[in-house]
């Protein structure tokens, strides 16, 4: 890659499926363009020996035809019809057959789908994509979307791990990008996983109790939440798990102290108590509390009763938030 007016521009030799007589074709046929306009140009223009379908499907997953006016799901779902149009067009014009219309086009715009429409992928399906056409992700990382679940139920990040200690209890979270799989001396299968997060990557030991049921997670490379234990042995810090789940998992798993704000200017009795039925609504057994704070900043603490303890989940957390504001409900 390069850098070109503070952006960072990826050369298509990243690309992953993608080779250098590819590269060097679309390259030579853009050059007789200003740009490429649409998928359909792309694939007229292009020799569709050197510039297969696997080259384009990688170059349509990781972002590389997204000026080509359609999204990616839908470039995907049209590529085989666009490749069989540009393969018609270049045996027409090996013919001398080319469209008398061809004289009079000064710019070729998008072209509607040429298949069905279908619905763009999620920002889940995206990233993976990405990783799995450039070993990276550009656009962003599975992780953003629990920023909040980060905050609340971690106490540690792969870069922090160092600083705590050996033996000390972390709970951290991240993608298990890695799994090189061992048998230990008894036969039993266990697993070093490297976990990336926002920060970096550490490894993580599963011995064989805990691998085999997170085995599936594992492989599957969704968001995990890990609590263990730091082992500072060896040159870098490790992780060995003692419980390993899903991250979007962690507010129902939750067992701590849920803390409620408010702020008591402009508070109204019908506010405390559409609070309280939210909380009747969502039971569980986590110690809850209100924490309320005055113009002057003096603070009282009220703890719940039994009967309204909650369990932490997506409807509660809206609900307060709707309710109170972005931050009302906290996690300790």
């Amino acid at each position: 890659f390069s850098v070109s007016d503070n952006k960072l521009v990826f050369g298509l030799g990243a690309i992953k499926n993608v080779g250098s007589k590819a590269i060097d074709n679309i390259i030579e046929a853009r050059e007789g363009l200003e740009k490429f306009n649409s998928l359909s140009q792309l694939c007229e223009s292009v020799d569709l020996q050197l510039a297969n379908k696997r080259v384009f499907e990688s170059l349509i997953k990781s972002g590389a035809c997204d000026s080509l006016g359609h999204g990616r799901a839908q470039m995907l779902n049209d590529l085989q019809a666009s490749m069989e149009q540009g393969q018609a067009k270049q045996r027409d014009q090996q013919l001398g057959q080319s469209s008398m219309f061809d004289t009079f086009a000064e710019e070729v715009v998008p072209e509607e789908s040429n298949g069905n429409k279908v619905e763009e992928w999620d920002e889940i399906d995206r990233l993976k994509f990405e990783k799995e056409s450039i070993g990276f992700y550009i656009t962003g990382h599975p992780l953003d979307r629990f920023t909040k679940d980060l905050s609340w139920f971690t106490d540690a990040t792969s870069a922090s791990v160092a600083e705590a200690g050996s033996s000390k209890s972390v709970s951290l979270a991240g993608i298990p990008i890695k799994n090189l799989p061992k048998t230990t001396r008894k036969g039993d299968k266990m697993g070093i996983v490297t976990l990336e997060d926002l920060h970096g990557s550490i490894e993580v030991i599963l011995w064989p109790e805990i691998y085999a049921e997170v085995e599936s997670l594992i492989l599957a490379e969704e968001p995990i939440l890990v609590k263990g234990e730091v082992d500072s042995e060896g040159t870098m810090p490790k992780v060995i798990a003692k419980e390993v789940f899903p991250l979007i998992q962690a507010k129902q798993r939750f067992q701590g102290r849920v803390m409620i704000h408010f702020r008591t200017l402009g508070l109204e009795k019908q506010t405390l108590m559409a609070v309280k039925d939210i909380l009747a609504a969502h039971k569980g057994n986590n110690d809850t509390r209100l924490h309320f704070v005055s113009p002057d900043n003096n603070e009282r603490v009220v703890t719940v009763s039994q009967d309204l303890r909650i369990q932490p989940s997506d409807e509660v957390i809206e609900e307060i938030q709707s309710l109170l504001g972005e931050d009302a409900i906290v996690f300790e």
